[in-house]
């Protein structure tokens, strides 16, 4: 398993491709994220490059507001979902 830094991010991802890769576990499902939480080498799976595409879902909630309203999102979460944020939590 790769060397683990700063908020168990392995360090040769950086923040946005850590923050990618855990996109990655949440679309990949229920039991992608259970083995995860379970064993953290099933993470290494979901770092590759191709992970990028999965931060879409960063925007579901915003683009699905939109959509049904055509008014902008003007919402602002407690936490912000950018790697270390949340440093009482990390």
């Amino acid at each position: 398993m790769p060397a683990v830094g700063e908020h168990g991010r392995p360090e040769h991802l950086s923040d946005d491709s850590f923050l990618y890769a855990r996109c990655a576990v949440v679309v990949a499902g229920r039991s992608a994220f259970a083995s995860v939480l379970d064993n953290p080498a099933n993470f290494a799976r979901f770092t590759t490059a191709e992970a990028a595409h999965a931060e879409s879902i960063l925007d579901v909630a915003s683009d699905a507001y939109q959509e049904k309203t055509g008014r902008d999102w003007d919402h602002v979460e407690e936490y912000d979902y950018e790697t270390g944020s949340n440093e009482e939590l990390w």
